[in-house]
């Protein structure tokens, strides 16, 4: 049993210290196994077998234990981690993300996938390293790594806080392009009061709702406008004279289809307007369909 719980170990990546003092073992056996040939008594060599082994595999335990408390969030850690999942922050990134084209969400991706990478594990006794070399309960047996995740615990948080604060500056920047300010007539009123929030107070919300980023996704969007004079449209319907009101309907139809003409509705904005008054109303597709 001895024996196979070194052969066992020995295909795992070892400190160099420990696969010599492992190499030279195996030496002494093959030597020891050959003394028995020149009389040597069978329970003098077991012993001097034995010894080396039994040290060897205590030093591999306190290795083990070792890295399995780097490598394996503790109690405390697991607690940790559990609110980062679900803290604010993190959810207000990955509802930022959907801001089309503003944001590069590799940094992010990164991080999720580190904490979903984290292993989870305090349950380890030294006493079950006796008869099996890994854990039982997470079976790590990849000792590559040196990072102790429970010390990275604090610095995951702050990387999420600064993600946070490097795209709340990005978003600053975009509101701030005098071409993108162009489109606010564009946003109904809750819309707007939601960027123009943003923009005087120049910080995000600490939680940040789905009404926001698509707020920003319209402002940002390549919105299609067309502007329709009132003046226009009067003398449109007027033509029409005394009709029915599927009729009108057709007719009204008719004009907006053959205004809008290739575009895509859902980025159209249709601004009704007034020149004597220099009033604008905007119509979109939703409000068209209410």
């Amino acid at each position: 049993n001895l024996i196979n719980y070194i052969s066992n170990i020995e295909t795992m990546d070892l400190p160099t210290g420990l696969m010599e003092r492992i190499n030279q073992a195996k030496e002494k056996f093959r030597d020891q196994r050959d003394s028995l040939k020149e009389g040597k008594d069978l329970d003098d060599v077991i012993f001097h077998i034995t010894t080396d082994l039994r040290e060897i595999k205590k030093e591999y335990i306190d290795f083990y234990i070792k890295k399995h408390q780097k490598l394996r969030l503790n109690h405390k850690s697991a607690v940790k981690l559990n609110e980062l999942k679900n803290s604010n922050e993190l959810t207000s990134l990955n509802r930022l993300k959907n801001i089309e084209g503003v944001f590069s969400i590799g940094q992010l991706n990164a991080l999720e996938k580190t904490m979903a990478d984290l292993k989870i594990c305090y349950e380890l006794e030294v006493r079950e390293l006796e008869d099996n070399p890994i854990c039982m309960h997470c079976k790590l047996k990849d000792l590559t790594s040196d990072i102790d995740y429970n010390n990275k615990m604090e610095s995951l948080e702050e990387e999420i806080f600064d993600l946070l604060s490097q795209w709340e500056e990005l978003l600053i920047q975009y509101i701030e392009d005098p071409v993108v300010l162009e489109n606010m007539d564009l946003l109904n009123k809750d819309e707007k009061e939601i960027v123009q929030a943003f923009m005087e107070e120049k910080k995000l919300p600490e939680i940040i709702e789905p009404n926001f980023t698509k707020s920003f996704n319209l402002l940002f969007s390549e919105l299609n406008k067309v502007t329709i004079k009132l003046d226009d449209l009067s003398r449109e319907l007027l033509k029409i004279g005394p009709t029915t009101v599927e009729n009108l309907k057709e007719k009204i139809s008719k004009f907006i289809d053959r205004e809008t003409k290739d575009m895509d509705p859902k980025n159209l904005r249709i601004i009704l307007k007034d020149e004597e008054s220099n009033y604008n109303i905007i119509i979109k597709e939703e409000e068209e369909n209410e």
